[in-house]
């Protein structure tokens, strides 16, 4: 069983959007620390349970003590007489009772009613959760047991069935491929250039396999095969696209016989004609894609990392749960619903594979491409909800068309779909515009489309280990994950440069003397007193080991009799730094000291030699 590891707390636990008072947040807080001090791993229910018993402790301790100081604050006594218990008016002999047996049964019971009775709406005081200010202990029980806890349930939930998934299909590396629209050719050149090994890498493609523009390398049944052999052959998994879900509704009929897709549209035309000739529209081979393309999950979730293809939105996911069989597809009886516009199964695939759109204030809008006036515009909801403040910061366009939006503020619930996810999502679906240095949409967010469709444009891809982050999973979505042909490596190119600036150090100066004391002076300089990798042992006799730097003694040589400190100690660290790769706190002050160590040796040995030869 795939269990919650310490590691993760931290991100179970990241800061909500409300906490009622401020003894709600301490007590979050408090739950972070506990939990990761225990060093325990939780199954979803069993982290739930120890929350509710540490909450549950906290609350019946602190109601202790003030019962036992015969001082009970106003909150407090304001909910015991609710529940027929008058603290003030106590006999003393039940206080010293509490004194010494701690908790009875009906505390403990009416604490528990406190925090599992929705009907329970009041404040209560907490001493152990009062970390100052207005509020104090003060701790909202509706704003626990209506946000908090449900937020935490979802949010374990969501990891255990993600880390039990991986479990089960032993998943280690995931390789995220963009929208392919029918280029096989783009995808071999891909898989190709990652050197994608089918034992170790699974391939999960973001959706849009289908539909393109009538150009050279298009070939839809090719590319559907390919990717569904890999899928049948537990290579890779596939999700559902808008273009696969807008697929289903032109073959799919109403019950009274209407395509669920408009036909009649001709940007529903266009945009589908392609697949429809190369498929052969109503053949049998269209029913058996179609068919498969409605087996295929709205989204998958791998515990670290999640992927669907527009928009990863807990409130509709979570919505869209009992729409969904097991393995997230679409249960069957629903597809029809899924385009009826007045059903919210519609609604909420809008958002998850199309992207949420808000409205435009009143009597504004937009030309796009093809100048149609817009009222609506699709939302950048990857971005924080603190960094935008107009439409024309939160809408997706181009960045030739961000102009045209009107640059007005915000409306209030503009922001609704702003939620950043806690654990990292992979997309596809915006078009990015393509760049030799593709970049995540956020910290949390990456997009692997960046109009691949087009003919110019190749296919993007990105590459996950999902055990390799250490102190936050958004460490995934750096960019050095990014793959595609002819791409630039940003290292490579910096280490070739610096190959050049390094031979450029060494344009010959005046005579180089041969001088076998000094080459081993510098040899011993290097391992002993450089030494970045950090090698060196003097107990260790090692003779292979003394060879470790033997390719940098040549230069070091040179530079050292050239009297260049400054291009020695620049010698060295570029080495150490773009060659060796090594990053160590004052590596500068180390160059410096070895580069002057040698230059000063070289002079004290040219002085003994001047010395010999007048003697």
């Amino acid at each position: 069983m795939a269990l919650i590891l310490p590691k993760y707390i931290d991100t179970l636990f990241a800061d909500l959007k409300q906490y009622g008072l401020r003894g709600n947040s301490a007590l979050w807080e408090q739950l972070k620390v506990a939990l990761k001090e225990s060093e325990q791993a939780f199954t979803a229910q069993g982290l739930i349970e120890w929350v509710h018993s540490y909450a549950h402790h906290a609350i019946s301790q602190a109601i202790i003590a003030e019962l036992s100081a015969g001082q009970v604050n106003s909150m407090n006594q304001r909910v015991l007489s609710e529940y027929g218990y008058h603290a003030r008016i106590e006999p003393k002999d039940k206080q010293q009772d509490i004194k010494q047996n701690g908790a009875t049964d009906w505390l403990s019971d009416f604490v528990e009613t406190l925090l599992t009775n929705h009907d329970t709406e009041n404040d209560i005081y907490v001493e152990a959760f009062n970390q100052g200010g207005m509020s104090g202990g003060g701790f909202s029980l509706s704003c626990w047991k209506q946000d908090m806890l449900p937020e935490l349930k979802l949010r374990c939930y969501q990891l255990e069935a993600g880390l039990q998934f991986r479990e089960k299909n032993a998943i280690e590396n995931l390789l995220f491929i963009g929208d392919v629209h029918g280029q096989p050719e783009k995808l071999d050149a891909l898989l190709t250039h990652s050197s994608w090994d089918k034992d170790d890498t699974k391939l999960v493609f973001v959706g849009d396999l289908i539909d393109n523009a009538p150009e050279s390398g298009v070939d839809h049944l090719a590319l559907l095969n390919q990717v569904k052999s890999y899928v049948d052959n537990n290579q890779a998994y596939c999700l559902l696209g808008n273009h696969e879900f807008n697929a289903i509704g032109w073959l799919l009929q109403n019950d009274d016989g209407s395509y669920c897709r408009d036909r009649s549209n001709p940007g529903n035309i266009k945009q589908h004609q392609l697949f429809l000739e190369q498929i052969g529209e109503g053949s049998a081979e269209h029913y058996k894609w179609i068919e498969w393309f409605k087996s295929l999950p709205l989204f998958l979730n791998f515990g670290d990392i999640t992927a669907i293809h527009a928009c990863w939105h807990l409130p509709s996911l979570a919505k869209l749960r009992p729409y969904l069989n097991e393995d997230n597809s679409l249960k069957s009886e629903h597809w029809v619903e899924a385009f009826d516009k007045d059903h919210e199964l519609y609604q909420l695939i809008e958002i998850l594979l199309k992207g949420p759109e808000i409205q435009l204030p009143e009597g504004q809008f937009f030309l796009d491409k093809n100048a149609i006036e817009r009222f609506d515009i699709r939302v950048a909801w990857w971005k924080h909800e603190y960094s935008v403040g107009s439409y024309q910061e939160l809408a997706v366009v181009p960045s030739s068309q961000r102009h045209l939006i009107p640059n007005v503020p915000l409306a209030r619930g503009s922001r609704k779909y702003n939620i950043a996810p806690i654990f990292p999502v992979v997309i596809g679906h915006y078009t990015l515009d393509p760049s030799p240095f593709p970049e995540a949409l956020s910290e949390q967010v990456v997009c692997v489309d960046f109009n691949a469709a087009k003919q110019a444009h190749p296919l993007v891809g990105f590459f996950v280990n999902c055990d390799s982050w250490w102190d936050s999973p958004s460490e995934l979505t750096e960019c050095g994950g990014f793959v595609c042909v002819n791409e630039i490596h940003a290292a490579t190119l910096v280490n070739e440069g610096v190959g050049c600036m390094l031979s450029a150090c060494l344009t010959p100066s005046g005579h180089l003397v041969k001088s076998k004391q000094f080459e081993q002076e510098v040899a011993e300089a290097l391992l002993i007193r450089w030494d970045p990798i950090g090698i060196y042992d003097p107990d260790d006799d090692d003779q292979e080991l003394a060879d470790e730097y033997g390719a940098y003694e040549a230069a070091v040589n040179q530079l050292a009799q050239s009297k260049d400190l400054n291009k020695l100690a620049a010698y060295l660290f570029l080495v150490e730094r773009h060659v060796i790769g090594i990053e160590r706190e004052g590596a500068e002050r180390e160059c410096a000291k070895i580069a002057h160590y040698l230059v000063d040796s070289w002079q004290s040995y040219l002085s003994r030699q001047v010395q010999d030869d007048f003697f």
